[in-house]
């Protein structure tokens, strides 16, 4: 993902219909986000979002929101977007 100006947040959009979740947040291949909260939207047809503090140089970088129960990750999340922003 590109990169016009240094960045402060992400917003990720999700429904999570299962009960509340987590997700890593991982950037450029290293863990930003240890366990991040994206709690319960009632059912899969309601989204919100959640900020999630980040430091982003311009430029371009990989972000993924990763499941991995090993290192905390639960429930199910259907992730719609996820936003970059000052």
């Amino acid at each position: 993902m590109p990169i016009a100006a240094p960045a402060t947040h992400l917003v990720v959009r999700y429904a999570a219909d299962a009960g509340d979740a987590s997700r890593l947040v991982y950037i450029d291949g290293a863990n930003a986000v240890a366990n991040q909260a994206l709690p319960s939207t009632g059912n899969w047809s309601s989204y919100q979002s959640v900020t999630v503090p980040v430091q982003l140089a311009a430029g371009d970088h990989t972000i993924s929101l990763i499941y991995n129960s090993g290192l905390g990750s639960t429930s199910y999340v259907n992730l719609d977007w996820i936003d970059v922003t000052p």
